[in-house]
Order: structure tokens, then sequence, then C-alpha cells
């Protein structure tokens, strides 16, 4: 009878994970993504700002002309691309970013946001590989319906052994143990 127990123990366990299937959480995802939202929007709303102050040095405003064009190539639309061509649309815009010598606007605070987007989106990164794993392990349970038929038998033939066992050497003990068990069983039908 312990070999039935076992059985019925193992296939009930893996009915219960099928039936209790968790979904893998986006809530963190969606979370981080919107934080690098808002720092995409800053970075991109500072630039727009500087190209509006009346610089006179040639650097200066070089500077602004060369941050204005990467402006016009990425600017707040990246926000609304899907996640991964966000997430890439990010990483090019701040490699150029990183290329432009932001020195001669010495009182602009520009440069302060490309740390804080390039940190955001490695989150992002790193949060949508967990997210990966999450999903994969969830799909890779089986579902309760395909483990029922294994679970069904098992049950019976645990059922059939307590029953045998019952007939052979009756107790008030088993006799309750039965009826319980019986109850239990048809709750289910």
């Amino acid at each position: 009878m312990g070999k039935y127990r076992l059985e019925v123990e193992k296939e009930f366990t893996t009915f219960k994970e099928g039936a209790l299937k968790k979904q893998a959480g986006a809530t963190v995802k969606k979370t981080v993504d919107k934080k690098r939202d808002r720092y995409n929007s800053g970075f991109f709303l500072d630039i727009k700002a500087e190209s509006y102050y009346p610089y006179t040095e040639k650097a200066a405003l070089e500077t602004v002309k060369q941050l204005n064009s990467l402006s016009k190539k990425y600017g707040t639309k990246i926000n609304r691309l899907p996640f991964n061509e966000e997430t890439a649309a990010i990483d090019n815009c701040i490699e150029e970013a990183e290329k432009i010598d932001l020195s001669p606007l010495a009182n602009s605070a520009i440069g302060r946001w490309i740390p804080l987007l390039k940190e955001a989106n490695q989150q992002f990164k790193e949060v949508s590989k967990e997210y990966v794993k999450e999903s994969t392990a969830v799909a890779a349970l089986e579902s309760a319906t395909a483990v029922a038929p294994e679970l069904t038998n098992n049950l019976e033939e645990l059922f059939i052994q307590f029953f045998s066992i019952i007939r052979v050497s009756p107790t008030d003990a088993l006799k309750k143990a039965h009826n319980e068990l019986e109850t239990m069983v048809n709750a289910y039908r």
C-alpha cells in the first residue's frame, strides 16, 4: 500500500502545480521601463531647453547642434517602441551621446542624464532576462489535465488496496479512515 500512496503523492503534487500554474510577473519589468522612459524624456527635454539658450561661442553652438541632431534621430519617440527595440535604441543613443563633447555647455545639466539612462537601460535588460527565465519555468510545468488520468489511476489503486486491507482485518480506525477517504474522493467526482 505504501507504493501506491507514494505514487498518489507524486502525481498529486504534479497535478497541484499544474492546476495552480502561476504566471511570470511583468510588474517589475513595467516599473523599470517607466523609470527608463522618464530618464529618456528628461534627457531629451533638457536638450530641447538647451537649444533655446542664447549661446554665442562656436563650440557651444556646435554641441547644441549635435545634441539637436541626436534628439531628432531618437527623441522621446523611442519610448513608444516595443521593449527590445527600445532597449537597442537607447543603447545606440547613449553610445552616440557619449561621443559628444559636452564641456562647452559647462553650466548645462545634460550630462547627468546619460549615466541615469544607461543604468536604467541595464536594469531593464536584467529584469527582462529574469522575466524570460520565469516564463520558461512556468511553461515547463505539466498541465493539471495532462496529469489527471495518472493521478486517478493511482488513487483507484490506493483505494482498492485500502479496501482490501479493511476486508482482511477490519478495525474501527481503518473503517473510519476508509469512510473519510471515500467521502473526499466522492466530493471531487
